[in-house]
């Protein structure tokens, strides 16, 4: 897994476009540490201007929500809190006006919203905020996959029994 301390490691995959998907599913095993700073994010890819985060509900250490554009700016789903002493698998699933999050293959929130990715020229990055410093993630990734649709819940259940084999 790659090791994030919080402080100023991050990973910038470049400019990806997510603009012209309707569904998509965001999975990574995260394995939080115990101090996190003020909406640490694990991931981001210009939420507030078009895109998506995985964002730590301000100082409520290790409880995360995904947030995303919806054209005029951004909902939130319910938080997660996850286990900083294990592996967490989470994963949400955006489909029409649908989010649902799952946390070690388990359906775990239902939110309701409206998607609209649009943003273009928008840089992704794993660990930190995208472009902005000050909300960098404390702790362990060890994997994170973005699909340009929709998994099943079978589909998640596979990838969390495969993940979870390796990593614990």
């Amino acid at each position: 897994s790659l090791i994030f301390d919080g402080v100023d490691d991050f990973v910038d995959f470049g400019v990806i476009d997510f603009t012209s998907e309707t569904s998509i599913t965001v999975e990574v095993w995260v394995k939080p540490n115990s101090s996190q700073k003020a909406y640490a994010d694990i991931l981001d890819y210009g939420h507030d201007v078009g895109g998506f985060t995985i964002q730590q509900n301000a100082s409520s250490t290790n409880q995360y929500y995904f947030a995303y554009s919806n054209g005029s700016g951004y909902d939130v789903t319910p938080t997660i809190t996850l286990d900083p002493n294990s592996f967490n698998h989470l994963v949400f699933v955006t489909s029409g006006t649908s989010t649902i999050c799952y946390l070690n293959s388990v359906n775990s929130i239902e939110y309701t919203g409206s998607p609209n990715f649009t943003g273009s020229g928008i840089a992704f990055n794993l660990g930190r905020r995208q472009q902005q410093s000050g909300r960098e993630f404390n702790g362990n990734i060890a994997s994170t996959r973005i699909y340009n649709r929709a998994l099943s819940a079978t589909e998640i259940a596979q990838n969390y029994n495969l993940g979870h084999d390796q990593l614990n």
